[in-house]
């Protein structure tokens, strides 16, 4: 299969879906994923589908997690400097940091 963005080469793996949308939140892990090679691109069978939809419907045991929710808008974040730009593998790290400690400062 072929991505539908960049047409690279798509490969299965389990992933970890989140869905912010639900209430409450839903996040489901080991779910089998396509990912694409080049671009990252995530896609996922009808059948995988189908499975988060039961989840999403309650259909399914599940452990309860405690989630940190935040307002970015409250956050008292020093302001970039012109051109700083963040990838998304940047925010990941910065996000994944259990210290709190911003890890390119």
């Amino acid at each position: 299969m072929t991505c539908i963005l960049c047409e690279g080469k798509m490969r299965e793996q389990d992933a970890v879906f989140c869905s912010c949308e639900a209430t409450p939140l839903i996040k489901v892990e080991n779910v089998p994923t396509l990912v694409c090679e080049r671009c990252g691109e995530k896609a996922y069978t009808n059948a995988t589908i189908d499975v988060l939809e039961q989840i999403r419907d309650g259909h399914f045991a599940f452990r309860p997690e405690l989630v940190r929710v935040f307002n970015f808008h409250h956050a008292q974040q020093p302001i970039a400097a012109s051109g700083d730009v963040f990838t998304t593998a940047s925010v990941q790290d910065i996000t994944s940091r259990q210290d709190g400690q911003h890890p390119y400062r």
